[in-house]
């Protein structure tokens, strides 16, 4: 339930929007499933799939020991995911404990596209070539930084599969997305990494 009165930051609004974007087109076994989508004079509803178990901050909050081949596991069904959606181009940019929840029988479902970001493979290689994305609606508009300090991204073609992968990594100036609890030092104090 999203009260429409927040819906007047653009910033929220805008979130909002990536989500109701993107959720309902992802059909995977771990992501949380988009049922359903209305609003009445206050409120605007989205509705997804019930993941009884919670997430993993609150899992890691109460078990303090979780045994190797569980972590293998939820990282796979993690990268299961992640490898999804970057067939359809799409950046998720948030990931973090929060935003991994856990289905009845504790299968990993990643929520809250809000973040996320369409990447096509010319922007990928523009972001690979020059080190930044100059089409980037999050991009900071300070210009004053050195092409020194430019961080390139990273492109994988499995041609094996088929699949294009991309991490696009922008300098940390130019991107204004993620939760700062989970972002290094370098990209806090708006460094190149390494």
């Amino acid at each position: 339930m999203i009260s429409k009165s927040k819906m007047k930051n653009p910033a929220f609004k805008k979130c909002i929007e990536r989500e109701l974007a993107i959720l309902p087109k992802l059909k995977h076994k771990n992501i949380v499933q988009f049922e359903a989508e209305f609003e009445d004079d206050e409120n605007t509803y989205i509705v997804m799939e019930y993941c009884s178990k919670g997430n993993l901050r609150n899992y890691l909050n109460k078990n303090t020991a979780i045994s190797l081949d569980l972590i293998k596991f939820w990282v796979s069904e993690i990268i299961n995911a992640l490898v999804y959606i970057s067939k359809f181009e799409i950046v998720h940019r948030d990931i973090k404990p929060e935003n991994i929840l856990f289905s009845d029988d504790f299968h990993v479902k990643i929520c809250d596209f809000g973040a996320a970001k369409y990447y096509s493979k010319e922007e990928s290689k523009e972001v690979y070539e020059n080190g930044s994305n100059s089409d980037d609606s999050d991009s900071d508009s300070d210009s004053d930084s050195d092409s020194d300090h430019k961080q390139q991204g990273i492109k994988r073609l499995d041609s094996d599969k088929g699949m294009h992968l991309s991490l696009v990594a922008t300098e940390a100036k130019h991107t204004k997305i993620g939760t700062a609890c989970y972002k290094s030092p370098e990209q806090i104090l708006g460094k190149p990494p390494c």
